[in-house]
């Protein structure tokens, strides 16, 4: 069957979810939007698992996250039933000088439980402008 217009908006919805996570960091909030076995990955590694992605949270947010605001837009969200999958644009803001910090993408991979939308798997690429500021962070 193929995806409603509201299966488009609850998984829009959900990574306005995890950004908020992001921004307030609020752990549980972020955990909230991932299945038991979720994955996200990025230029700071990969994490797996709920426990593990508790763990890593604190890293994730001084990679990069912390300080900032983060913004998700042309979301492309595509699949059947209760699998789906969304490429997205993510443009990051510094929240203290109003400027932008970086920019990538997001490729998804989601499947619907207990009729909740949830990540499975996050993958995030950093555009050429992130890498080279958290090459310049790391000197």
């Amino acid at each position: 069957m193929k995806l409603t217009a509201e299966d488009r908006m609850d998984i829009i919805e959900l990574t306005a979810t995890f950004d908020n996570a992001m921004d307030s960091e609020d752990v549980e909030k972020y955990l909230s939007t991932f299945v038991e076995d979720g994955e996200l990955a990025g230029f700071w590694g990969s994490t797996k698992g709920k426990e593990n992605l508790r763990i890593e949270f604190p890293q994730l947010l001084d990679s990069f996250a912390r300080g900032r605001r983060h913004l998700l837009t042309n979301h492309e969200v595509k699949g059947e039933g209760d699998t789906a999958t969304m490429y997205s644009y993510l443009t990051v803001f510094n929240r203290d000088e109003s400027t932008m910090a970086g920019s990538g993408t997001f490729n998804d991979e989601l499947v619907k439980v207990n009729g909740k939308w949830l990540f499975k798997k996050r993958i995030m690429n950093a555009d050429p402008n992130v890498m080279k500021l958290i090459e310049a962070m790391n000197q």
